[in-house]
Formats: C-alpha cells, structure tokens, sequence
C-alpha cells in the first residue's frame, strides 16, 4: 500500500507570481476540505518549499519546486492505501489549475 506524488503543472505566470500562490495551496486545501485535510508542517526555503499534510487519516509528505514556468511536487506515503491515489491527484490537480490559472 502506497501513494506517490510525481506531478508538474506548467503555468506562464513567472516564478514570484507562482509562488505566491502556490504558498498558500495547504492553507486553501485545508480550508475548503476542512473534514479530509489538516496542516502537519509546511517550510519554505526560497522557491522550494516542503510539506506534510494529513489527508483522510494519513500522512502525506513531499516536496514542491516553483520554477519560472512550471511547479513540481513530489511526494506520497507508504502507509495509505493505493485508492487513495486518484483522490490525492484528483484534488491537487484541480486545486493547482485554480490557482495557476
């Protein structure tokens, strides 16, 4: 049982535009699924920032990189079971294409 995180969204807003948004991407998350999501730990360190998330009971870590013209995430947990993975996408893509749009 696994999930992994191995995603790159492409976006023509620059890198400091990106970033700015995409910082706030766990908060959002946490927020608007409140019930499914929670906040482990989130650190940045210019455009490269990592995060723990706990997702329906699980946790979830990784690490995201904003380029000038795309933003990658990798990531997952060993320990959630392998139909966790098409939510964790589902929700990350949709999310991410908000926020980059």
């Amino acid at each position: 049982m696994a999930i992994e995180i191995d995603r790159e969204v492409t976006h023509s807003l620059g890198q400091a535009e990106a970033l700015q948004r995409i910082k706030g991407l766990l908060e959002r998350l946490q927020r608007e699924h409140a019930d499914k999501v929670s906040i482990e730990a989130q650190v940045w360190q210019g455009h490269r920032g990592q995060f723990r998330v706990n997702i329906l009971g699980y946790l979830i870590q990784g690490r995201i990189m904003v380029l000038d013209d795309k933003v990658k995430f990798r990531g997952g947990s060993q320990l959630a079971p392998d139909k966790m993975q098409s939510q964790v996408d589902d929700l990350l893509h949709q999310q991410v294409e908000k926020l980059l749009a």
